[in-house]
């Protein structure tokens, strides 16, 4: 034991394990700030999705908002507030026209058409479903005195 204090073996190994720990420190930096270099997994369903649909227009539910390429005919959206559907079973179909998000489905019903909002949150798109073109209301005629 003696020898290898001698020739510095447990000074060699504190060397080697911080230079070890400082490479794995560099290179998870690297990874934190350009994270997209470093996306190996794609994933067909809604996991590790970030980003988050906001609004595409002043008013989604009269304007259709959603297009797919090559699909001159859009979507409306459907529901006020996001539902809950887990991300695991949310299929990945495609992104929309503008490529900032990313479309989805349930396995069952691949009719109906949904942009993550958050976690385990989705707005469902879809044909126009009751919400009725915006009419002006009708101005009464004021006279005065009457």
């Amino acid at each position: 034991m003696s020898g290898n204090l001698q020739r510095g073996t447990a000074g060699r190994f504190l060397l080697g394990w911080a230079l070890l720990m400082s490479g794995a420190l560099l290179f998870a930096w690297r990874v934190q700030l350009h994270p997209a270099d470093y996306s190996w997994v794609e994933w067909p369903t809604a996991l590790g999705d970030r980003s988050y649909y906001g609004r595409m227009s002043d008013n989604d539910f009269y304007h259709p908002v959603l297009r797919f390429e090559g699909q001159a005919q859009g979507l409306y959206r459907r529901t006020v507030n996001p539902v809950q559907r887990d991300d695991a079973r949310m299929v990945r179909l495609a992104k929309e026209s503008t490529g900032t998000f990313f479309v989805y489905a349930e396995p069952k019903h691949r009719q109906r058409f949904y942009l993550k909002a958050a976690e385990d949150r989705y707005v469902e798109f879809g044909e126009r479903l009751f919400w009725p073109e915006y009419q002006p209301p009708k101005a009464i005629p004021y006279k005065p005195g009457e």
